[in-house]
């Protein structure tokens, strides 16, 4: 009964949030099918597949814009059909299961941004508003307060993310004739589904673990977005790049990285659940909310800023790898870092300035 209440009490203090969340989720998946749909239908016109094919006379064959031949008309447009229009077509076709192609079927990134929204406006918002004060007066533990708010904000996320992707399947079929979904196929389509509902839950989990840690909203979220997208540090400093977005991971490797991306989540359920416990209200004043996670923190945080600032030395360093600029950037990320959380007092006035001006 206990539980009931507790959970009608936080459904009450956030349902316009939780609403908010599906109603976004399910918004990009459609504005994206729309946009596919479009595409499609305007790379299907007559006239743009005619400008692509010219006759020869001399050989009596067609040619197309790449120099591929055709014995006739209908056999470009056959293959055409099959190269250009085919709305789940598999890429590429040999190195993973995944179904996702063109017009609208591609990884839906707005799924793990507003995933990344979720978890740091679930803390804020209680912080802000002092939900979880009131919550405590009733006699509620800040461990079963959180785990409430987690659940219903994970079911927001994930719930959003299947009904979106639901949304995005019935709008393309109701656009785009069945003839051009000869790869479609439901096993991939759910495997593709589930990749992209642990993903989102998961950069979800990290945000609400981030901003458990620290109280600046702002900050919590662009850990968790450089995070996600620096999410393979060592590929991204050898290829002197940013990898692929973890969903495309996903798509090659499914059962290895699902299972990451949930033990992922189990471990960052239990950590914040432990810090929430330890959490009092003089600890809002401080940037990061218990000191003894100071370090590890900077630690963290040194290595996407790291690789960001590199790419603004790699212009000035000649060098035939990334390292040099790396290095320089991080070490410079970590004087940063230090002055920003361990507030030295000689940059105290800095940071009093800055505050009033905000």
């Amino acid at each position: 009964m206990a539980h009931k209440t507790l959970r009608r009490l936080v459904w009450r203090q956030h349902w316009s949030i939780l609403l908010l969340i599906l109603i976004g989720l399910v918004g990009s998946a459609a504005v994206q099918s729309l946009y596919g749909s479009q595409a499609w239908h305007t790379q299907s016109d007559p006239r743009l597949i005619d400008s692509q094919v010219q006759y020869r006379r001399k050989h009596h064959d067609y040619v197309d814009s790449v120099g591929k031949r055709y014995s006739s008309k209908q056999a470009f447009l056959k293959d055409y059909q099959e190269r250009q229009l085919q709305v789940y077509r598999q890429q590429p076709t040999k190195k993973t299961k995944t179904i996702r192609g063109n017009f609208g079927t591609q990884i839906n990134q707005y799924y793990f941004v507003i995933g990344i929204l979720a978890g740091t406006v679930m803390i804020w918002y209680a912080r802000r508003r002092y939900l979880n004060e009131f919550l405590q007066t009733l006699g509620y533990r800040r461990s079963e307060i959180y785990r409430q708010q987690w659940l219903q904000y994970g079911l927001a996320v994930v719930g959003g993310v299947v009904m979106g992707s639901l949304v995005n399947l019935a709008i393309l079929r109701s656009q785009i004739p069945a003839a051009y979904f000869t790869y479609f196929k439901w096993q991939a389509w759910l495997q593709d589904l589930t990749g992209d509902a642990v993903v989102a839950l998961c950069v979800f989990a990290i945000a609400s673990l981030a901003t458990v840690v620290i109280n600046n909203v702002i900050v919590a979220g662009a850990l968790t977005l450089s995070l996600y997208l620096y999410w393979w540090m060592p590929q991204s400093v050898w290829q002197n790049a940013t990898t692929a977005i973890a969903a495309n991971y996903l798509s090659r490797h499914w059962a290895l990285g699902c299972g990451l991306a949930l033990l992922i989540i189990g471990i960052t359920w239990g950590l914040a659940q432990w810090l929430v416990s330890g959490y009092s209200a003089e600890q809002r004043s401080q940037l990061v909310v218990h000191r003894s996670l100071r370090l590890i923190l900077l630690l963290i945080m040194s290595v996407p800023l790291g690789v960001i600032l590199s790419r603004i030395f790699r212009g000035f360093i000649l060098s035939n790898t990334s390292w040099p600029s790396l290095v320089l950037g991080w070490i410079l990320g970590l004087v940063v870092l230090t002055v920003w959380i361990y507030r030295p007092k000689w940059s105290r006035r800095l940071w009093e300035l800055m505050g009033q001006l905000r």
